[in-house]
């Protein structure tokens, strides 16, 4: 009798469906489960679900988070979802849609959370994964990082890693996050052109130096061979205290492919009398030397060179003649700065105006 019942049954599915529509699609294992994780969600007030597609379709999805705490406070950040239908044996496809500088969250959007790889469980749900991303804003974590360099900031120096947060978050950072993307399009508009060349990570990490620089307004900086050339750039510096001030004195850097992890080379093109720069250009600045880390940027540099001028240094010098007057008679050192920045000679050397 079992045929009969089934013969009952569909003709009963056919009479409830007859209005000219096609009969109610079955769900899936997992769509069925997603049903139940959604009706149960219980989420912070910070967080929130939405259906970009309508809840017809459940199986995608966004998640938006708005940290109340932590470095991310005050923040919106979006995350896409998408369920397969074998869901939970399966975890969920998550990516944040949202740039953001994040040691846990790439420039493309891929989470390194360990609850979406190597740890998830059937007995896991949806929940349990937005949890796991608040928790990513309120504790990133430099031990696990996608984004390597915002890792190693966090790891060795917090407040720039504060610092950068904040900047991104008010969106000067965005010229860095959109560097891949630009890449991205103009290779697959190049219409038969060779691809743009990618660039190296050090010209990337030059991209973040620059969007972030924070100068004194006695400080410039220009590209001589245009903005094509990033690797290669003066900085100007203007005193307007000390021995030097007024003076006009111009720095060139050259960035190699493997910087932050190479210190900039630098040299003073412009001729000075000083302790720590010597009469063919080269600076003694100990960031550039042998406390130079990674985690040091272009700002900092400029910042250094700017206090060789505020406080020049005779006791760890290049020119050993002008530190020994620097040290012995400063009043003397005063007067033979000033003559340099007039264009004039001290003793046996001449120098061009700068003044």
């Amino acid at each position: 009798m079992i045929k009969l019942f089934k013969v009952k049954e569909k003709q009963r599915e056919l009479a409830e469906n007859s209005n000219g529509k096609p009969p109610v699609k079955k769900q899936s294992a997992g769509e069925l489960r997603l049903h139940k994780d959604i009706s149960e969600l219980n989420l912070p007030k910070t967080c929130s679900i939405s259906f970009p597609n309508g809840k017809d379709d459940l199986m995608n999805f966004e998640v938006t988070i708005r940290p109340d705490d932590g470095y991310y406070v005050n923040g919106t950040f979006t995350f896409t979802f998408q369920i397969s239908s074998i869901y939970p044996h399966e975890a969920p496809k998550v990516k944040c849609k949202t740039k953001v500088y994040h040691p846990n969250i790439d420039l493309d959007g891929n989470v390194c959370l360990n609850i979406l790889r190597e740890d998830w469980k059937p007995v896991l749900n949806i929940n349990t994964i937005i949890y796991g991303l608040y928790h990513l804003f309120t504790e990133p974590n430099h031990e696990d990082p996608l984004n390597r360099e915002a890792a190693a900031v966090l790891r060795d120096n917090p407040k720039m890693f504060e610092s950068n947060v904040r900047r991104a978050m008010a969106g000067i950072m965005i010229k860095l996050f959109k560097v891949k993307e630009k890449q991205r399009e103009l290779a697959e508009n190049s219409n038969g052109k060779p691809p743009v060349k990618k660039q190296s990570a050090g010209e990337l990490r030059l991209h973040k130096d620059i969007s972030e620089l924070n100068l004194p307004k006695t400080c410039s900086i220009s590209f001589p061979n245009g903005k094509d050339d990033l690797m290669n750039f003066e900085v100007t510096i203007r005193p307007d205290d000390g021995y030097y001030v007024n003076g006009t004195f111009t720095f060139t850097f050259q960035i190699s492919s493997i910087y932050p992890h190479e210190a900039p080379k630098v040299k003073c093109k412009t001729k000075v009398y000083h302790p720590n720069i010597d009469l063919d250009g080269n600076v003694c600045l100990n960031i550039l030397r042998e406390d130079w880390k990674p985690v040091l940027n272009i700002n900092t540099i400029i910042y250094g060179l700017y206090h060789l001028f505020t406080e020049p240094n005779h006791e760890d010098p290049l020119n050993r003649e002008a530190a020994a007057v620097l040290r012995d008679n400063p009043k003397m050192f005063e007067s033979n700065v000033r003559r340099a920045m007039a264009g004039g000679y001290v003793g046996q050397t001449f120098f061009t105006r700068c003044i």
